[in-house]
C-alpha cells in the first residue's frame, strides 16, 4: 500500500515542485500551491497510518546516529513562523547553548515530534502566539512548546493522547485530521526512553513539553572547501517514466544531467562502463530489483578494488524493516517518495562529500 500510493503522489508532488520554479502568472502560482499544499496532507494522512500501523505491531525500529541539534531543532518549527504570521500571530524560538552541538538519537522522529506539537500549537491558536524553547539538562534533552490558545480541561488531556481522538471533536470543528498525531508523538517519545507532559489552563492556552535523554557525540572536524569544479556525474535507475520525468527535471534545474537507466540490470552495465559520484537507485524495478544490483556492485567492488560509489535508494518503499535491509545490501542513503527537492539534494550533497562517504566495510 506505501509503494503503491507514493508512486503516483510522487508525480504530483515532484511535478509540483518543479512547476513553482517556473515563472507562472500569480493566479496558476495560486492554484498550485492548493494542489502542492493538498499532495501533501495526504502524504501526511499516509505517513501517520503507516508509522501508527507499525507502531501497533511492535516493527517501528529508531536509528541510532550522530546529528547537530540545533540546526535539527530550528528547521523542525521554521516552517511554521509564516503559518503563525499569516493567522496574524507571533512565533518566538530559543535555543540554550547547552543544546547546541552534536548528540545521538533518531534525527527525524525527534523532527516529527517537534512539528507535530509545533503544527498543532500554530493551527488552534487564534491569538497571541507560539513560542519554542530548546534546552538540555543532565543529557535530557527538552522542547516546550507553548501557545496562548483556547486550553484544554483538565479531563481531556490524557484523552488526546488517544488513537483517533481529536481536540476538537464536535460537528462545528474548524480544523481536519484522524486523530493519531499525538498518539505517535507519545509513542515515539516513549520508545526513546522520554516523555511527553502537558500544562494547560482552558482560554490561557497550553504547554507541551517533551523530555528525551540524548547522549553527546563527537563534534565533526571542520570541512575542507571543495576544488573539483567538473559537472557531478549521477547514474539514476527507475523504471517509471512518470518518476523519471521527475527526477531528471528536478535534477536539470541543479544544472545536473543523470544517465537514466530503467532496471538493475542495466544500472550494473552503465556502473562497469563509466565511473560515477553517485548512484540513484530505485528499488521496486523489472528484471533486477534495486537490493539486488547494489549486492552486484559492492561484490564487483570488492573483487576489482574498485572505489566505492555511493548509492541512493531513491524508492516508495521507506518502511523502517526496508531501511535495514537497504543499509545490509550496501545502500548508503535513502531519498523517499515523494521526492522532496530539499531532501534529495541533501542526500546528493553528504554522498559527494569526502567525510561523509561510507567505507567498503560498511558494505558488511
Amino acid at each position: 500500500m506505501s509503494h503503491e500510493i507514493r508512486t503516483p503522489l510522487n508525480g504530483i508532488l515532484g511535478m509540483a515542485q518543479v512547476m513553482q520554479r517556473d515563472g507562472l502568472p500569480a493566479a496558476q502560482k495560486a492554484r498550485l500551491r492548493v494542489i502542492r499544499h493538498s499532495g501533501e496532507g495526504l502524504l501526511a494522512l499516509l505517513n501517520d497510518a503507516l508509522d501508527f500501523s507499525q507502531i501497533e505491531a511492535g516493527t517501528l525500529n529508531l536509528e541510532h546516529k550522530a546529528f547537530d541539534l540545533e540546526p535539527l531543532v530550528r528547521g523542525a518549527v521554521s516552517g511554521f513562523a509564516p503559518l503563525a504570521a499569516a493567522k496574524g500571530l507571533t512565533f518566538d524560538f530559543e535555543i540554550d547553548a547547552a543544546a547546541k552541538g552534536r548528540f545521538k538519537g533518531d534525527p527525524a522522529r525527534i523532527r516529527q515530534i517537534l512539528q507535530n506539537l509545533a503544527g498543532n500549537a500554530v493551527k488552534f491558536t487564534e491569538q497571541g502566539g507560539v513560542s519554542v524553547s530548546v534546552g538540555c539538562v543532565d543529557g535530557v534533552l527538552k522542547v516546550d512548546v507553548v501557545d496562548t490558545g483556547p486550553g484544554i480541561s483538565p479531563e481531556r488531556i490524557e484523552g488526546l493522547f488517544e488513537k483517533f481522538v481529536q481536540g476538537d471533536a464536535s460537528a462545528t470543528r474548524e480544523h481536519g485530521g484522524v486523530g493519531l498525531g499525538l498518539t505517535i508523538t507519545r509513542a515515539l517519545a516513549d520508545m526513546m526512553g522520554g516523555r511527553i507532559e502537558v500544562r494547560s489552563v482552558e482560554g490561557a492556552g497550553s504547554t507541551f513539553s517533551v523530555l528525551l535523554p540524548l547522549s553527546r557525540a563527537a563534534e565533526k572536524p571542520a570541512k575542507a572547501e571543495p576544488t573539483d569544479s567538473r559537472p557531478i556525474r549521477i547514474l539514476a535507475a527507475e523504471d517509471n517514466a512518470i518518476n523519471q520525468l521527475v527526477l531528471r527535471t528536478l535534477l536539470n534545474q541543479a544544472g545536473i544531467d543523470p544517465m537514466m537507466v530503467e532496471n538493475g540490470v542495466q544500472a550494473i552495465e552503465a556502473w562497469k562502463t563509466a565511473t560515477w559520484d553517485v548512484i540513484l537507485m530505485d528499488i521496486q524495478m523489472p528484471v533486477m530489483d534495486g537490493v539486488t544490483a547494489t549486492r552486484e556492485i559492492r561484490a564487483l567492488e570488492a573483487a576489482g578494488g574498485r572505489p566505492r560509489t555511493p548509492i541512493i535508494a531513491v524508492t516508495a518503499n521507506a518502511m523502517g524493516h526496508q531501511l535495514g535491509d537497504y543499509a545490509l545490501a550496501g545502500i548508503d542513503a535513502v531519498a523517499a517518495k515523494p521526492l522532496d527537492a530539499t531532501a534529495l539534494f541533501a542526500a546528493i550533497e553528504r554522498a559527494l562529500a569526502p567525510d561523509e562517504r561510507p567505507h567498503a566495510a560498511a558494505a558488511a
